[in-house]
């Protein structure tokens, strides 16, 4: 009976130390299109038509509970939302509970935090990485341009085809520091998917990333490194190539100026690596 009366007297508990927000954006755009000139003929031009889009739109709880002693639990889920279709058209990154970033930790006042969940790694870390964290572009035209300041995948086929690194990836750990003199560094390691490896196969794609960041002000720097291994890699048309061995090993350094008047220059340079 102790026990029973215990576990529902918790919620009560919970409530009163426990901070929880919802949040959100919902971005749709309305766009006219064609496509004409196409190699095969009038017959494969897309005529002028209407369409609505989403621009990753999405809805998210976050929140604190305090543990004592300047100890924090705090958690995240993110799930992409598809304004513009029905539940049957959805994205990867849309459909379900936790699509984007989800995940839970602890905090403390002197030694950081560490979280655990889908997190992004390498790309979506950091400032330069999204112009729209910067406030530079809205984001409907920030994903019609591809929007974020990295080198991406060309496609399945075509010379110089790069697999990128990581983004949003699943089971990954991250410790972020404090801030020291408005320096904060990131440490993460991931297993992509490496949980779903076959009985008997050393084939074990694991990840790891550095992300240190220096904001002050109008200035701001960022440095990234990570690599990720055994995954299986293909470009020039050619079928992939088995998983184990290869890896891809990326770095990025940048820098960006905000000025009274809200305008930001920045710059960022990235080197991407694949092998097999």
């Amino acid at each position: 009976a102790a026990a029973v009366a215990s576990a529902f007297a918790a919620p009560a508990a919970l409530a009163q130390s426990s901070n929880v927000t919802v949040y959100g954006r919902m971005n749709l755009s309305f766009d006219r299109y064609s496509a004409t000139g196409a190699t095969a003929g009038a017959a494969a031009d897309i005529q002028s038509r209407n369409r609505v889009v989403d621009n990753s739109s999405r809805l998210g709880f976050k929140g604190t509970e305090d543990l004592g002693n300047g100890l924090q639990a705090i958690f995240q889920i993110e799930s992409g939302v598809t304004g513009d279709a029905s539940a049957g058209a959805v994205a990867a990154s849309t459909g379900a509970l936790g699509t984007r970033t989800t995940f839970v930790g602890l905090k403390g006042k002197t030694w950081g935090q560490v979280l655990l969940g889908r997190q992004d790694v390498y790309y979506g870390n950091g400032k330069l990485d999204e112009p729209n964290r910067l406030g530079m572009l809205p984001n409907a035209f920030e994903n019609a341009a591809a929007g974020r300041n990295a080198i991406s995948a060309a496609g399945a086929t075509g010379n110089g085809v790069m697999t990128p690194s990581l983004n949003r990836a699943d089971n990954v750990v991250s410790y972020i520091s404090p801030s020291f003199n408005n320096f904060t560094l990131k440490v993460q390691y991931a297993i992509p998917a490496g949980e779903a490896t076959a009985a008997g196969s050393g084939v074990k794609n694991t990840a790891t990333a550095f992300n240190l960041t220096y904001d002050n002000g109008p200035w701001y720097a960022q440095a990234d490194w990570m690599k990720n291994s055994d995954l299986a890699l293909a470009w020039d048309g050619s079928a992939a190539a088995t998983a184990a061995g290869n890896k891809v090993t990326a770095w990025k350094l940048g820098g960006a100026y905000a000025f009274p008047s809200n305008t930001h220059v920045g710059l960022l340079y990235e080197r991407l690596k694949n092998e097999t």
